[in-house]
């Protein structure tokens, strides 16, 4: 059957090493956060000013136990028969005398020996620390008089340093679970701002108030590719009649790459693609077999007249890069407010917003990266092109690693609205207060350009593609209860249809479009009633490509009461997904639940206290 099957030369083999028992993540976390501050006021009173410093530590300890050791699993499997037993073999043996050789065939065959010698040590452990330093002072009043009112206005810096260090007891890997790296690294940032407010008008013919608003925010890191960071915004709020508002924004916002996106080295992850130099023979004329004859390994392979075949494991770990420049981000806003007179604590927002992002961080495609290397117009094959510094072979010529490195290559365009609506409600008898909440957000726009190396430009819209996590709609309402300590909220979270993935979506509809306009079924029924050669009567749709909406139901309860000496004590609990709803089936997701969707899998319960002194 081998011999017929032109893409196979060999059987693969899967097993779960159930044996070794489950793998079990503990997480342990601790968060610190403090604060010392003085507060004061100047020119006679007129001016407040604030000068703090914070200092935050967030510390995580992940223990994985049952992780396998795949040092010592390559050895169990390389064995040989002595004397009618099956031992390790020799080599190996002498290297690590206690080796014991694995049966990977049948339902339990691993035995205890077997399992503990796979099973990587008592624990992988992963230990991350994240330190954060703030220094700030502003100061804020009214700068002079206009007829509509006074100039208001904050003036202030900020410094920060944030540091980042992760360690983990596997530095050179060698396990099951996806190699984390150890590194240590710091960035800072110095920042100056201001920001106005200016009334315009007031109580005049055709405007209760019209006012503007201006803000500037200045930073400079401490990171050489970044120039100076500036962030800009200004708006107008116009209130034509009481209760009634029409607002106006345009801001620029850029954004430096963060400690992990500059700095960090390649992280462990897995996925598939496909080699290029699949294929090469010593004639091959296909595109990149030129160069791909130049690798050693390569040219030993197809020496003998032979094809070299692709055999690649998929490893593509993920890394920072410190070329990257800032991200600048452009967005304008326009909405209204409604806050009637006739419905007393009711008020309504809806806003219109259109982003769109330059030098977005992200990374290449695996095989866009292997093309990169070996087939590009436009640069060079060799050591000196960064993209084949990323794809690194094995002594077969295998690829044994592809890096997927960030670079600001996309152009990111999105638009959308935002509707929130709020109303609060006084019981009679002294029964409290109920406040009424509905948020909701829908997405018409989510386009990303990429700019490739070689100038091309593709676009693609990802707009309700779950893998993107662009859900076209997403709304949440809730119900708080207040009544003197007591705050009692039920929320519920909503998460509209989705796609699994718009790559699979176009892999399916594509073939069935002979015009190439849209692949519909309107249209691929046409072709099969003109006899097209693509006509395949009635497809079947993928598995789970067409994903149901979401709800989730949480609910929560707190009380809060003062204490001695001004300290407050908040106790709370609460239940995160009520009704235990597990969402849509997620392929190869987590618990086959995909995180976008919020949270955890499953009812989570929790209890806490807060002290505030």
């Amino acid at each position: 059957m081998i011999d017929s099957e032109p893409y196979r030369d060999r059987i693969y083999f899967d097993r779960r090493l159930n044996e070794v028992g489950n793998i079990i993540n503990k997480n342990d976390r601790t968060t610190i956060r403090s604060w010392f501050g003085l507060q004061g006021t100047a020119f006679d009173g007129d001016w407040d000013w604030d000068l703090s410093v914070g200092y935050g530590t967030f510390k995580q300890e992940q223990r994985r136990t049952n992780e396998i050791n795949l040092y010592n699993l390559k050895n169990a499997l390389d064995a040989e028969v002595v004397d009618g037993e099956i031992v390790c073999r020799n080599s190996v043996a002498e290297a690590d005398p206690g080796c014991v050789p694995i049966n990977l065939f049948g339902e339990g065959s691993i035995t205890p020996e077997m399992a503990d010698y796979i099973r990587y040590g008592d624990s992988v452990n992963i230990d991350s620390k994240i330190d954060q330093l703030t220094i700030t002072g502003y100061m804020a009043g009214d700068l002079f008089e206009m007829p509509a009112g006074p100039v208001s206005s904050a003036f202030g810096f900020e410094y920060r340093k944030d540091t980042q260090d992760v360690s983990t007891n596997v530095p050179q890997g060698g396990v099951s679970f996806n190699y984390v790296p150890d590194f240590k690294e710091s960035t800072s940032v110095s920042e100056i701002f201001g920001e106005v407010a200016i009334p315009l008008l007031k109580d005049v013919k055709g405007a209760k108030s019209l006012s503007a608003e201006l803000s500037v925010r200045l930073g400079y890191y401490d990171l050489d590719q970044v120039d100076l960071v500036q962030s800009y915004r200004t708006g107008l709020i116009w209130e034509p009649i009481e209760g009634y508002g029409i607002r106006a924004n345009w801001a620029r916002a850029q954004r430096a790459p963060t400690i992990t996106e500059a700095f960090s080295p390649p992280r462990g992850d897995f996925d598939s693609f496909d080699d290029i130099c699949d294929g090469t023979t010593l004639t091959s004329t296909d595109p990149g077999h030129d160069n791909c004859r130049l690798v050693p390994a390569i040219a030993d392979a197809i020496a003998d007249g032979s094809e070299f075949e692709d055999d690649n494991s998929g490893y593509s770990p993920n890394a920072g890069n410190t070329d990257l420049i800032e991200e600048t981000a452009d967005t304008i806003t326009l909405g209204i407010t409604l806050a009637p007179s006739f419905l007393e604590n009711f008020r309504m927002a809806v806003d219109y917003y259109d982003i769109s992002i330059e030098d977005a961080m992200t990374s290449y495609g695996n095989e866009d990266i292997i093309g990169y290397c070996y087939n590009s117009d436009f640069l060079d094959f060799g050591p000196e092109n960064s993209f084949c510094q990323d794809v690194k072979r094995d002594g077969d010529g295998q690829i044994s690693e592809v890096t997927q490195r960030l670079y600001n290559q996309d152009e990111i365009r999105t638009s959308g609205y935002d509707i929130a609506a709020e109303y609060k409600l006084d019981l009679a008898d002294g029964f409290g207060r109920l406040k009424f909440k509905v948020d909701w957000t829908h997405v018409t726009r989510y386009e990303e350009k990429t700019i490739t190396p070689e100038g091309e430009v593709s676009t693609e819209d990802f707009v309700g593609s779950l893998a993107s996590d662009v859900f076209e709609d997403k709304a949440s309402a809730s119900v708080t209860w207040y009544k003197d300590a007591w705050r009692v909220r039920w929320s519920m979270k909503y998460r509209g249809e989705m796609l699994s993935s718009k790559s699979r979506y176009e892999d399916f509809y594509a073939p069935l479009d002979e015009d190439g306009n849209g692949g519909i079924f309107a249209e691929y029924e046409a072709a099969c009633a003109a006899d097209a050669t693509a006509c395949v009567d009635n497809p079947e749709t993928p598995y789970k490509l067409f994903l149901p909406s979401y709800v989730r139901n949480d609910v929560s309860v707190s009380y809060s009461t003062e204490l001695e000496n001004d300290t407050q004590l908040r106790l709370f609990g609460g239940i995160n997904n009520v009704f235990d709803n597990n969402g849509p089936f997620i392929l190869g997701g987590t618990g086959n639940y995909d995180s976008n969707y919020g949270g955890g899998k499953g009812r989570f319960y929790y209890l806490g206290a807060e002290v505030s002194f």
